[in-house]
């Protein structure tokens, strides 16, 4: 059994600059945490799908890119339901960071 995990990341970035910064943070994820079998595919413009192995059992995410926010829904088995607001932080933590350094270069 699975419970869906929801939360938001505001920005202000323009699309472009959205999609470069995601993209940019998912390389440097799936590179990160590769002992962890992450991947992230994009499943449309404007969705990334992120899915990685703990303790035998898969975990996925979706990051949806909304004008004003990133949407982030995870599917969470009920294992690591206490674990969730650690997880929603750490992506979180994660995301920002590369959100601000391309409104840098702009």
């Amino acid at each position: 059994m699975e419970a869906g995990l929801k939360h938001s990341i505001p920005h202000d970035l323009s699309p472009e600059q959205l999609r470069r910064a995601v993209r940019k943070f998912a390389d440097e994820y799936c590179q990160r945490f590769a002992e962890y079998q992450t991947t992230a595919v994009w499943t449309g413009d404007d969705q990334l799908e992120v899915r990685f192995k703990v303790k035998g059992m898969s975990l996925s995410g979706r990051l949806t890119l909304l004008p004003r926010e990133i949407g982030l829904d995870m599917d969470v088995p009920l294992p690591f339901r206490l674990f969730k607001g650690k997880a929603l932080k750490t992506i979180d933590e994660q995301v920002r960071p590369w959100l601000a350094r391309e409104k840098a270069e702009a």
